[in-house]
C-alpha cells in the first residue's frame, strides 16, 4: 500500500479532503503521518513471516559481527549473542571479538524493519487501522468514531493472523505432543 493512500484513507475518515503528496503542511498529515511510523515500528518488532528470517552472521576481517541494516531483534540459536548498537557481542567475555573466542559464525532469527510501502497488504492495513486510532485519539479526543476504527483495525489483524499462519506453515501433525498422540491411539 502507498503511504499516500494510507494517509488519505485516514483523512476521509476523519472527515477531512484528500491531499495530493505526503509534503503537505497540513497538521493532520504530521499527525498521521508519525502513527503510521510508531504503529508500523511497534507492531513490527513483535517478528512475522516476511521480516523474521533464519540466518547465519560471519565475523568481518576485525572479528566484528555488524548486524543487517534495520535490524529490530536477534534471538540467537547456537552461540549465546546479544544486540549491542549494530553489532553482535558476545556475552560471556562482553566483547565484540569473535575471532578471539575462536567461533567462525553464530546462527539466529533475525527480525527486520520493512518500510510501509513494502509491507505485505494486510499487514499494511492493519497498520493504518491502528495509525488511525492513534491519530484520531491524538487530534481529537476520544469518541464513537474511534469504535469505528477499531473494529476495522480487528477485522485487518484477523486477516493478518491468517496470512502470518499460512506463510509459517503451522500445524498441529508438526508438534511431537500430536505425533505421541496418534501413536498412542493406534496402539
Amino acid at each position: 500500500m502507498k503511504l499516500l493512500r494510507a494517509v488519505n484513507r485516514i483523512l476521509g475518515e476523519l472527515g477531512e479532503h484528500p491531499i495530493t503528496s505526503i509534503e503537505n503542511k497540513n497538521p493532520s498529515v504530521a499527525v498521521i503521518l508519525q502513527a503510521i511510523g510508531d504503529v508500523n515500528y511497534e507492531s513490527q518488532v513483535r517478528g512475522w513471516w516476511f521480516n523474521q528470517f533464519d540466518t547465519t552472521l560471519y565475523p568481518g576481517p576485525e572479528g566484528n559481527i555488524q548486524l543487517p541494516e534495520g535490524t529490530l531483534d536477534w534471538d540467537f540459536k547456537d552461540h549465546p549473542s546479544v544486540i549491542r548498537g549494530d553489532y553482535l557481542i558476545n556475552p560471556k567475555n562482553m566483547s565484540q571479538d569473535w575471532n578471539n573466542a575462536g567461533i567462525r559464525s553464530v546462527s539466529g532469527v533475525i527480525t527486520i524493519y520493512v518500510d510501509f510501502e513494502d509491507l505485505p497488504p494486510s499487514f499494511a492495513e492493519w497498520v493504518t487501522a491502528q495509525a488511525g486510532i492513534q491519530a484520531y485519539t491524538n487530534d481529537t479526543g476520544i469518541d464513537d468514531v474511534v469504535n469505528l476504527f477499531m473494529q476495522r483495525e480487528q477485522t485487518a489483524l484477523n486477516q493478518v493472523m491468517n496470512d502470518h499462519v499460512k506463510a509459517k506453515r503451522y500445524s498441529t501433525r508438526n508438534r511431537r505432543m500430536y505425533k505421541r498422540m496418534v501413536s498412542h491411539i493406534w496402539r
